[in-house]
């Protein structure tokens, strides 16, 4: 494994281990009894990618997306969410269910990550080919490259009407679209949106 993709590696880790903890402090501080130590884990597993990439697409809309400002946003979360859990753990309650080791957010989180691995090491699963791949990583670069879910291509705004339909992506004629999952919003100022948004990409 090169350098760099052992830095990025790294860098994610730490990103998914802050948000989790961010969501966790935030479960426990709102649950009514005191979560065991096998519900505290998958609440953690389950909430790092999706407070992540909530926090990711949220700046990306915003035109403000950058890793710095990603860590800043994970580690405020982590932050808070380990003032929570010391908060919890304050409680004259924080003990009462001690010997409590799986409760049901346990089996219910287990069976949604089981879910989840399921559908996505199926190998036709639509998630890893075709058109939303397309979706997924165009998204990803364009939030990368600019910061931005709204895309600016120059080529489109230079074509003229003629032009234009011979560089477009033959799909559904009702849905204009310059490459796969990007439709035109403006042809004229050469603007562009993906068609959906995705936690994936982030």
């Amino acid at each position: 494994m090169s350098g760099s993709m052992f830095g990025g590696v790294c860098l994610l880790a730490l990103l998914l281990a802050l948000a989790g903890l961010g969501g966790l402090g935030l479960a426990v501080r709102l649950s009514a009894r005191r979560l065991a130590a096998g519900d505290r884990l998958v609440v953690f597993l389950l909430c790092g990618p999706l407070l992540l990439a909530i926090l990711a697409l949220a700046l990306a809309h915003a035109g403000l997306f950058s890793l710095p400002r990603l860590l800043a946003g994970a580690l405020l979360a982590g932050v808070c969410g380990g003032w929570g859990m010391w908060r919890a753990g304050r409680r004259p309650d924080a003990a009462a269910l001690d010997g409590m080791r799986y409760g049901k957010t346990f089996w219910a989180g287990s069976a949604a990550l089981l879910v989840l691995a399921g559908v996505l090491a199926t190998p036709v699963s639509r998630y890893l080919g075709a058109w939303d791949t397309g979706v997924y990583v165009g998204t990803a670069m364009e939030v990368a490259r600019t910061g931005r879910l709204a895309v600016q291509d120059r080529l489109l705004a230079e074509l003229s009407d003629e032009e234009r339909p011979a560089f477009m992506h033959a799909g559904d004629p009702s849905r204009p679209a310059w490459h796969a999952g990007f439709l035109i919003t403006d042809a004229a100022a050469g603007r562009l949106m993906p068609e959906f948004y995705h936690l994936y990409p982030a």
